[in-house]
């Protein structure tokens, strides 16, 4: 389901990263990546992929994320600003499913929370988000949760897992 790794991105300029909107929900916004070469100098300083990830800026707005699954089957999350959110993982009890582009979106009164994890500021975290269907609920009004995701479409959590190689 998730797994917190040993990886330290705390030099990261988030301000050098953000690029613009790809994706815009009410309280969940996907960003490109401003300066690839920049991210790319700065991770692979301290660590290595066989499989190189996609990456992107993803901020979530409080009240948080409502339950869903991502398009792609894993990711890991670096949390440049967290506060006292919490992400939450869930497993169904009666299927109720709709679509938004890039996410599976779920009816949370059809779920059973399962378990869940609250990370801190420069924190890394590699979540099956593809399969586990998993929601953050941030509990402090006016706040954003900011995050640089790593991810790949054709690599599994253990797949992910096994090729982490931190330097």
């Amino acid at each position: 389901m998730f797994q917190k790794i040993n990886l330290s991105l705390e030099d990261l300029d988030y301000f050098k990263l953000k690029g613009k909107i790809v994706f815009d929900l009410p309280t969940f916004k996907e960003y490109s990546i401003k300066d690839l070469d920049y991210l790319n100098e700065k991770l692979y300083k301290k660590v290595k992929f066989t499989n190189k990830p996609f990456a992107n800026i993803t901020e979530i707005l409080y009240p948080g994320a409502s339950p869903h699954t991502d398009k792609w089957p894993t990711a890991i999350n670096f949390y440049f600003d967290i506060g006292d959110d919490e992400t939450f993982f869930w497993k169904e009890h009666q299927p109720t499913i709709s679509f938004k582009k890039k996410l599976t979106i779920y009816n949370k009164d059809t779920l059973d929370q399962v378990s869940s994890f609250k990370a801190n500021k420069g924190d890394c975290y590699l979540i099956n988000v593809g399969q586990c269907i998993h929601s953050v609920k941030m509990y402090t009004p006016n706040t954003t949760r900011k995050i640089l995701r790593l991810f790949w479409f054709n690599r599994s959590f253990d797949q992910v897992l096994n090729d982490l190689n931190t330097l």
